[in-house]
């Protein structure tokens, strides 16, 4: 996005007093709220821009990881993505959330009364972003046992908006202690009636769980930068503002990787670096009216973390193929 046109969808200043004084929406207004704004921002504009626009309309950190969130579950459900619902993409369990770990099951049904099969899903997820806020949740499921311990998946969009609590159990997850404004949920699915037209096309870890972590990734961080471009112009920092604009150029560069490739990994934890060590100096020592708010950006900041071993392990990969080690 061309600088210049992404500042005609920035808060205005007294917007912007009035977002980080406190005086926001709960976050299912708000993110409905920011949904509406997105569809105002051009189509030309990629999904990591239009991350970065809502950002800047966030409160707090937890709002922007939401939004970056909700924004890359409709980068990966393309069409099928319905602005006016919020999402959640359901794959932990309590054992874990590797392939072979996963227990919930699509089973077979029975035939409904118009004559379409259905089928039932049987499980519980463990852990679901945004809990109950969510009017869709996108449920990975065992479709078939294959041989040598394979298993094959199903991805099921399930309406939970529009459903009974019959076949439904849902548990609220006492707050993270990271970005504790969004909430969390563990759900149960007994033997719930699953239409067909609620399985997406294709093996569902495959072709969507797999590439999600990059989405997530990518435009969380995107969602990010945009709030934290909006603190820097609320405490009057320019190397604040300088930072999460510079940042947020490499970031819009993935707009053209569709997936993790090798520089791409190595790109996005140089960013994740940069970012945390310049959070650490501008966050120091501010001035006693901006500390409440220093303090939760360096509490919520750990959030880049949760994976860290993971991706450390990747860009390792890398830069061992590409022959370069220190």
């Amino acid at each position: 996005m061309k600088m210049d046109t992404l500042f005609e969808y920035q808060p205005a200043t007294q917007e912007l007093d009035r977002l980080l004084e406190g005086q926001s929406l709960p976050l299912r207004e708000w993110s409905r709220t920011q949904q509406r704004r997105a569809e105002l921002v051009q189509s030309e504009f990629s999904s990591l821009d239009r991350s970065f626009s809502i950002g800047m309309w966030a409160p707090v950190m937890g709002y922007a990881f939401f939004a970056g969130y909700q924004m890359a579950i409709s980068r990966l459900l393309g069409a099928r993505y319905s602005a006016k619902d919020l999402y959640a993409l359901c794959v932990t369990e309590a054992s874990g959330n590797s392939p072979a770990l996963i227990e919930t099951m699509l089973l077979p049904g029975v035939d409904s009364v118009e004559g379409c099969p259905q089928r039932l899903l049987h499980g519980v997820k463990s852990f679901v972003t945004g809990g109950e806020l969510v009017d869709k949740l996108l449920v990975l499921a065992v479709d078939e046992q294959l041989p040598n311990g394979r298993k094959a998946f199903k991805l099921v969009e399930v309406p939970v908006a529009d459903l009974s609590g019959q076949r439904l159990r849902t548990t609220t997850l006492p707050a993270l202690s990271l970005v504790p404004e969004i909430p969390h949920c563990a759900i149960g699915f007994d033997h719930l009636p699953v239409s067909s037209d609620w399985v997406l096309s294709g093996d569902g870890y495959d072709k969507y769980v797999r590439g999600f972590r990059w989405l997530e990734d990518t435009h969380v961080l995107a969602a990010l930068l945009g709030f934290l471009y909006s603190v820097g112009r609320y405490w009057q920092n320019r190397d604040l503002v300088l930072l999460s604009l510079a940042l947020f150029n490499g970031v819009s560069s993935f707009a053209r990787s569709p997936d993790s490739g090798s520089s791409s990994v190595v790109i996005y934890g140089w960013l994740v670096t940069e970012l945390e060590r310049g959070l650490l100096r501008l966050t120091t020592d501010v001035i006693p009216e901006n500390a409440v708010l220093a303090r939760q950006i360096r509490r919520d900041v750990a959030l880049l973390k949760l994976a860290q071993s993971a991706r450390e392990r990747r860009e390792e990969k890398v830069w061992r193929n590409w022959q370069i080690i220190p």
